[in-house]
C-alpha cells in the first residue's frame, strides 16, 4: 500500500491518508478483508505521527472504509464507488453552501482561500500536539483538572470515566503520549492497560487555596448542601470536609438527576458546595433557583479540585520534552 503525502498541499495529513487508501481500494491495491499496517507499524514506514494516522484510521472506521477490532487489526470492508462518489458530491455541495454564504457576507476569493488555508493548517497542526489522556472516576473531577491541563501549551486532551477504561481497555493505545490519573487510580490502569504501563503519569489532587480559605470561613452549625452530578464526586466532598473544624454535620448531597427536588433541597441550606462548571450540567430553570438562592443569602461555594503544583510542574516539563521531540 502506498501513501503519497504532499506536505507543502493545503490538505491536511491525516486526509492525504485517507484518499491514498481511498485510491488503493479503487486501483485494486487493497482489496475486502485485506489487513492495514498497524498505527505503530505505519507511523515508523512514513514517518507520520500516529496520532495523524490514528485520527485517519478513525475517519475511515466512521465512514466505513475500514473495521478496527482489538486484538485482531485493521482490515479493509471496501466501498462501492457509488458510495464514495456520493459523498464526494455532498462534501462538494457543503463546500458550495460555505462558498456562498462566504460571498454574501463580502469576502473576495482570495481571502477566502486565505482563511480556509489558516484554518486547514489549524486542523492539521493539532494531531502533532502532545495528547493527553485524562482519566478519573468522576465527570466533575475530569472537568476541573481539564481546565488546568488546557493552561500548557500544546495539548489536546481526551477524557476517560476509569470505569469506561476498565470495561474496554482498548480505547487506550499507543497513539497517546501521556496517560494522565490520580494517585489512586494508578494501580487499576495498570492493571488493565499494563502494556502502557510506562505512559501512565500520576497526579495528586488537591483543594484550591481559595476553596480552603472559603470553607474555613463557614460558620458553625451551618447547613450544607452539595450540588453535583455524582455520588463519587459527592463522596469526595463529603471526605474532605470532615477534616474542617467548623464543619460538624456531613453534607447532604443532591444529584443532577433530581433537580426536580432542588427547590425543596435548597430550602433549609446556607452553604452549597458545587463543583467547577456546575453551571455546564445545571439547567436552566436550576441556574435559576440558585441564583435566587443566593440572592436570599445562601452562599455558593465552587469546590475546585485541581492537580497540585509539584504534579503539574513535573508534566508541564514531561509535556515540554515530548513536544520537543515531536518537532525534530
Amino acid at each position: 500500500m502506498d501513501i503519497v503525502i504532499d506536505k507543502n498541499s493545503d490538505i491536511p495529513i491525516y486526509m492525504q491518508i485517507v484518499n491514498s487508501i481511498h485510491n488503493s481500494i479503487r486501483n485494486g491495491q487493497l482489496n475486502p478483508g485485506d489487513k492495514l499496517p498497524t498505527v505503530r507499524d505505519l507511523s515508523a514506514s512514513t514517518g507520520i505521527s500516529k496520532g495523524t494516522i490514528k485520527h485517519a484510521y478513525d475517519e475511515l472506521d466512521k465512514i466505513g472504509t475500514i473495521q478496527m477490532t482489538q486484538g485482531r487489526g485493521t482490515f479493509v470492508l471496501g466501498k462501492k464507488e457509488t458510495e464514495y462518489t456520493s459523498k464526494k458530491t455532498r462534501a462538494m455541495q457543503a463546500i458550495d453552501h460555505l462558498l456562498d454564504e462566504l460571498e454574501e457576507l463580502g469576502f473576495a476569493m482570495r481571502d477566502i482561500e486565505i482563511y480556509l488555508n489558516l484554518k486547514l493548517r489549524e486542523r492539521e497542526s493539532r494531531y502533532d500536539n502532545v495528547r493527553i489522556a485524562l482519566v478519573d472516576c468522576n465527570p466533575e473531577s475530569l472537568a476541573a483538572v481539564v481546565n488546568q491541563l488546557y493552561q500548557i501549551p500544546n495539548v489536546d486532551v481526551v477524557q476517560y470515566m476509569l470505569d469506561d477504561i476498565i470495561h474496554a481497555p482498548h480505547r487506550l493505545d499507543d497513539t497517546f503520549d501521556i496517560i494522565l490519573t490520580s494517585a489512586n487510580h494508578y494501580d487499576d490502569l495498570v492493571d488493565h492497560i499494563s502494556s502502557l504501563k510506562d505512559m501512565i503519569v500520576k497526579m495528586v489532587p488537591t483543594l484550591s487555596q481559595q476553596t480552603v480559605i472559603q470553607l474555613a470561613e463557614i460558620p458553625q452549625n451551618a447547613k450544607i448542601g452539595i450540588w453535583c452530578q455524582s455520588r463519587r464526586f459527592a463522596s469526595i466532598i463529603q471526605r474532605i470536609v470532615a477534616t474542617f473544624s467548623n464543619i460538624a454535620d456531613q453534607p447532604e448531597y443532591l444529584l443532577v438527576e433530581h433537580e426536580r427536588e432542588l427547590t425543596e433541597f435548597l430550602a433549609d441550606k446556607q452553604v452549597i458546595l458545587v463543583p467547577v462548571e456546575y453551571f455546564s450540567f445545571t439547567a436552566g430553570d436550576s441556574l435559576s433557583q440558585l441564583k435566587k438562592f443566593q440572592n436570599e443569602g445562601g452562599r455558593l461555594v465552587v469546590f475546585d479540585y485541581q492537580i497540585d503544583r509539584g504534579s503539574m510542574m513535573n508534566l508541564e516539563d514531561l509535556v515540554k520534552k515530548l513536544w520537543a521531540a515531536k518537532r525534530i
